[in-house]
């Protein structure tokens, strides 16, 4: 028998080697008694695992090891009974450590079928329950944040492993030496913090190299060749240079660097940023002589380029490159330029695992995260879901080999570096930066011209870092679920905090009692400007009597602010006018000038506290009202009137639910041939509800804001348009406000006649709005730089 437990030791302890912070000893049901002798060949062992509920431990059987748990089953009164005199850990064998997987949608059901392969290698697991959920790599911090249940194994981008590891969420990967091994260098330094690992790579595929023309493109190994070879042929280079993401690949590649700090809630505390030197000269002449190529065209998206025959883009374009190139297709990594290798971002999802206090099931999570990310398992991922290994051996398989641009990718690998969190202040001024070049303002310029725009740049980086010494702006936004009201809010603290004002930015999950407490705080902190998007405008009267007490103006953003004199401005787009280009955009896709009709149409307005919904309505009916009036627009289900089609709290279930009735009602056998909609919120709810409910020739629809799932909705042909205010504009033009308020100077405004609150005419900045539909959303949304192109895939 003791020869029996020895070799058993023997074969834990190798185990240990993979799992190094503890060694089980597992004792087998014919075990009786068990004495001192049973350690003697695994004197380190942590854990004691006792499978006959009717064994006895000899009382000095543990004197000197380093037993801290015992694992046994419930009925196992001697040996509880022992653990309970000695003070040691008790973990039941018969309690099934239920385990919770967090993975993508697009990945779903293949890990259903990879969890039953792990359970049929590890026989041991054969009844663990496993759950799987459906969850987003790059909503982690969020969700883990918010969630009642944490998972045990969860999906997350790299940018997000500072943060989480900070928050107490990931356990730090038990066999790393093969973890690190078996991935490719990036995918490796993107999941390690001061030399631990605290993630399983599991991608390595969301980066930029070099689409070419084999036939125009002879030597894609040096841009000055490729600009040559373009040249020459009359073809064109594309890279989105003015992005802050593509860019990198110049600086870095000529040795500057830029990293952030991040603090355990999250915020930035401090940045190392090297590019006011001998190397950020070089790659600002490296960047003066590109834009001046004739071959050169600042983009990076296929479907929209023309006669191009080399061009810097992702693996999402691969299928666009191969059918526009056809037998001269090629795809390598990025090339040098001035003998220098540039540089890119490497984005990278991996599995962590969340710290567990039973270690047994630490043991089983390792193991099958371990599992979900093997050669094998990245192998499923690319077949099926089309995710670049970052597992070396994954890598060499005919299949990934055959993929030109994974491999590629797998090249720049070696020259790329993580993208790790980055305030969003940074994306705006690394625009800037390039945006002065393009326009040419250093062609003739001294090399002590561009090091101090450089300097200037540096000084400008650290700014977003640096700790507040009281707070110029307070600046409260509705919610940061929302791209347009999240995008808004940092875009102008950014504006603000780039001209040295400090600020106190808040979201208020469109909440109006977070809000009001948020405000509160903002007053009692002393802020010298207020900048407030209000959930319901009618809501804020203590807060605005609190402001006007305290001397502190108020820019009411986009939304009115509702019965109160103390709301000092408000800069916002032609609301009335909004709803007009969506009146109008119905009436030409359906041209109504000229059809006979009848069409049916249906409405969803926004909150019937919101002044702005009203104003959105009235444009919109003012010009599809005379159709209703002849017939040609029939209202089916009789609900056109205002206090009729209003959706409270803009929120797109309360839309989707309305809508479902209505389709279920009238359009069972029918067609419903437009649906206006006053925003992006509203026409989501709209859209959900036609997907599921409705089987009918699909309408035209109306929205409002370009918030990211709607224009994916537009690029799948499931809305027809959003109204687009450049939101870049109106925060510029309140952030701007607030500086000449802050600087008791004049402050700008167009329009002193038009908004009246309820007491007073308030003073305002108006802007125009346009829209953006399947035809021109690259240009205003991608070309713009106001999203990348990657957040629409």
């Amino acid at each position: 028998m003791k020869k029996f437990l020895s070799i058993l030791t023997a074969l834990i302890c190798a185990f240990a080697l993979i799992s190094p912070s503890f060694a089980e000893l597992a004792v087998p049901e014919a075990v009786a008694v068990i004495g001192s002798e049973a350690f003697a060949d695994c004197e380190n062992a942590q854990i004691l695992t006792v499978y006959n509920s009717g064994a006895t431990i000899a009382e000095d059987a543990l004197t000197g090891s380093g037993i801290h748990t015992i694992r046994c089953y419930r009925d196992a009164e001697e040996i509880i009974a022992f653990a309970d005199r000695h003070g040691i850990n008790v973990e039941y064998l018969d309690e099934e450590p239920s385990i919770t997987v967090w993975i993508s949608g697009k990945i779903n059901n293949l890990t259903e079928r990879q969890v039953a392969a792990f359970k049929q290698a590890y026989p041991q697991y054969a009844t663990v329950p496993v759950t799987i959920v459906t969850a987003s790599e790059a909503d982690a911090v969020d969700d883990l944040q918010n969630a009642d249940t944490q998972p045990d194994i969860f999906g997350f981008a790299q940018d997000q492993l500072a943060v989480l590891k900070n928050m107490g969420k990931l356990d730090p990967v038990i066999n790393a030496g093969e973890i690190r091994n078996r991935n490719t260098a990036g995918s490796v330094r993107a999941a390690e913090i001061g030399g631990t690992l605290y993630g399983y790579p599991m991608t390595a595929d969301n980066g930029f190299f070099l689409y070419y023309d084999k036939s125009v493109v002879t030597d894609p190994s040096s841009l000055e060749s490729i600009l040559a070879s373009c040249e020459a042929a009359g073809k064109k280079f594309y890279m989105e240079i003015n992005s802050g993401w593509y860019q990198i690949a110049y600086f870095f590649g000529a040795g500057c660097s830029m990293s952030f700090t991040v603090s355990d809630t999250g915020e930035f505390e401090s940045v190392d940023i090297h590019y006011a030197n001998e190397n950020g000269l070089k790659a600002m002449r490296n960047l003066i002589s590109t834009i001046g190529s004739d071959a050169f065209v600042n983009g990076s998206r296929v479907d929209v380029a023309e006669n191009w025959a080399a061009i810097v883009s992702g693996t999402w374009d691969s299928y666009g490159a191969r059918e526009y190139l056809g037998s001269n297709y090629a795809a390598a990594k990025m090339p040098t330029v001035g003998g220098d290798q540039m540089m890119s971002y490497g984005g990278y999802k991996m599995l962590g695992v969340t710290p567990q206090e039973d270690s047994g099931r630490r043991t089983l999570c390792h193991a099958l995260a371990d599992w979900l990310t093997n050669g094998n398992s990245q192998l499923e991922h690319y077949s099926e879901a089309g995710w670049g290994p970052s597992n070396i051996a994954a890598q060499q398989s005919e299949a990934v080999q055959g993929d030109q641009a994974l491999t590629a990718l797998a090249q720049q690998d070696a020259y790329a570096v993580p993208q790790d969190q980055i305030p969003g202040g940074y994306w705006g001024l690394a625009t800037g930066l390039i945006t002065e070049i393009m326009e040419g303002e250093f062609d003739d310029a001294t090399d002590e011209t561009i090091l101090a725009r450089l300097q200037q740049f540096e000084d400008d980086i650290r700014a977003l870092t640096e700790p507040e010494s009281g707070t110029d702006a307070g600046i409260s936004m509705p919610t940061d679920a929302f791209m347009r009201w999240a995008g808004d809010g940092y875009a102008m603290s950014s504006r603000l905090e780039s001209a040295g004002y400090n600020t106190d930015l808040r979201f208020a999950d469109n909440n109006v009692e977070i809000q009001r407490d948020q405000i509160d705080e903002m007053i009692d902190e002393g802020v010298k400007v207020l900048i407030i998007a209000p959930i319901d405008p009618t809501a804020l009267e203590a807060q605005m009597a609190r402001a006007k007490a305290a001397g502190i103006p108020v820019i009411s953003y986009d939304r009115l602010i509702m019965d109160s004199d103390a709301v000092s401005y408000y800069t916002t787009f032609d609301n009335y006018l909004t709803g007009v280009v969506q009146g109008r955009y119905i009436r030409a896709a359906l041209n109504l000038d000229n059809a006979n009709g009848p069409f049916n149409l249906e409405i969803t307005a926004g909150d019937p506290g919101d002044n702005n919904a009203a104003l959105f309505y009235q444009g919109a009916m003012d010009t599809l009202r005379p159709f209703i009036q002849s017939g040609k627009l029939t209202v089916k289900s009789g609900q056109a009137d205002f206090d009729d089609v209003t959706t409270a709290a803009w929120k797109t279930e309360n839309a989707g639910a309305r809508a479902a009735g209505i389709i279920t009602e009238y359009y069972a056998n029918d067609t419903v041939h437009a649906w206006l909609c006053s925003n992006d919120s509203t026409a989501l709810g709209v859209t959900e509800a036609l997907r599921e409910n409705y089987n009918g020739d699909w309408p035209i629809i109306t929205g409002q804001d370009c918030d990211i799932e709607n224009v994916k909705n537009i690029i799948r042909g499931q809305q027809s348009m959003s109204v687009f205010k450049d939101t870049g504009d109106l925060a510029a033009q309140a952030a701007k406000m607030a500086g000449q308020i802050i600087n008791g100077q004049e402050v700008d405004v167009n329009d002193t006649e038009t908004y009246y609150n309820g007491v007073k005419k308030v003073e305002a900045y108006s802007y125009m709005p346009g829209y953006v539909d399947a035809g021109n959303y690259y240009e205003k949304l991608i070309e713009s730089g106001i999203y990348e192109e990657a957040w629409l895939q």
